[in-house]
């Protein structure tokens, strides 16, 4: 019987070097599509929030008379078109008093009415390309807009609100926009603002003044490296602007109120 002797020859040091240099080069051109992906992914999420969200404005509409909400509910007073109000902390859309108990997903703060809209981690008011502080994420994470939506105080009064029989450009009036929590504008002297959240942490709420570029509640570029706006309209589709101001100079956003018409 013949004894035979294999030789097994390893890798040498050169063959070592090129293989890890190559999957080096792979993972180097696979990392950004899979950045880019899970940032598409998280995008479509917030569109797919926002939908809901106009699905639920919808929903409130037929059920009070065809009035929208206000952007915020201010230690509402006496009569208004909307469901009964009686606490003293103010309620914005997402507060379960208005367009929460359409979203399912929304909760009270004790006996009271939840400040902001408190939003479990996949409530459609939360925003995955959010990143703003702790403390605020518990929050909504959209907007409406101030200019356009009225708020329902006894400073203000409900009356300003409108119906969706008042829209006459309901493709191109904005709904809901990603913004912290309620109340994004559009600036003054028809200047469209765009922000990132990184540009208005909220440690700097009281350091600019309403109506500047880094405003507290401009929208925000959150989405793709942040150069995306998701935003919906009063007709219920959702959008996603890279350029908000020139998307607005171009007619494609009308902030006019209805009921200037």
């Amino acid at each position: 019987m013949l004894n035979r002797h294999y030789h097994l020859r390893g890798f040498t040091l050169i063959e070592l070097l090129v293989v890890i240099s190559i999957v080096s080069l792979l993972i180097s051109i696979l990392l950004p599509a899979l950045g880019s992906a899970r940032g598409a992914a998280r995008s479509s999420q917030c569109l797919v929030n926002l939908k809901a969200q106009a699905s639920a404005m919808y929903m409130y509409g037929a059920d009070f008379s065809d009035y929208t909400t206000p952007y915020v509910i201010r230690y509402a007073t006496g009569s208004w078109p909307g469901p009964s109000y009686s606490s003293t902390l103010d309620a914005y859309p997402s507060d379960h008093i208005l367009l929460g108990r359409y979203t399912n997903n929304e909760t009270y703060n004790g006996t009271s009415q939840s400040y902001f809209g408190r939003a479990n981690e996949k409530s459609a008011w939360r925003c995955p390309d959010y990143s703003g502080s702790e403390s605020w994420k518990q929050y909504s994470h959209y907007g409406l807009t101030t200019n356009v939506y009225a708020r329902a105080d006894a400073s203000r009064g409900w009356s300003e609100m409108f119906r969706f029989s008042d829209v006459k450009r309901a493709s191109i009036f904005p709904e809901f926009a990603d913004a912290l929590h309620a109340g994004w504008h559009a600036g003054y002297s028809g200047q469209f603002f765009q922000n990132t959240d990184q540009q208005g942490q909220d440690s700097s709420y009281y350091s600019f003044s309403f109506g500047t570029y880094n405003s507290y509640y401009n929208v925000r570029a959150r989405h793709f490296n942040l150069t995306g706006t998701n935003m919906s309209f009063l007709d219920g589709h959702v959008s996603s602007f890279t350029d908000l101001p020139a998307a607005y100079e171009a007619g494609q956003i009308d902030l006019v109120k209805p009921t200037s018409y």
